[in-house]
């Protein structure tokens, strides 16, 4: 039996009950967002996004968004290259580092434009997951 407690004209237990719904609604998001279909989901929409900003950066001209997501996407490619190529120091000069450099971070933002999607997708993901468990 719910009782409304009245004060100044407002109804506190119909207050608290809509809070109780609201956070309940905000756990089932949670939860789905740290499933599979959410990482998925999540991924879907990181696509979309970084696509789209891509895409109007290129058609607006626009050079800091543009430099920015290329940034976001070189930084993902180069912590994915780094998984990929062994841990090795080589001896180069400096010319050779530079050109070494340049072509590895060409190569990270081509990379990173279809890696950083499914990071961010999975960094999301794992938060929640995270967020949800330590309550």
């Amino acid at each position: 039996m719910l009782r409304y407690n009245k004060c100044c004209g407002i109804n506190h237990t119909l207050i608290v009950e809509t809070m109780v719904f609201i956070m309940s609604k905000k756990n089932k998001v949670l939860e789905f967002l740290a499933s599979k279909n959410g990482k998925i989901v999540i991924t879907i929409i990181s696509i979309v996004i970084i696509y789209g900003i891509l895409l109007a950066a290129l058609e607006s001209n626009s050079s800091f968004v543009l430099g920015v997501t290329l940034l976001v996407c070189a930084f993902f490619g180069w912590t994915a290259l780094n998984r990929i190529t062994p841990q090795i120091f080589l001896f180069m000069s400096i010319g050779g580092w530079a050109i070494y450099l340049l072509i590895k971070g060409l190569l990270a933002i081509v990379v990173g434009a279809f890696v950083a999607p499914f990071q961010i997708g999975r960094m999301i993901s794992d938060y929640t997951y995270q967020y949800l468990n330590t309550k």
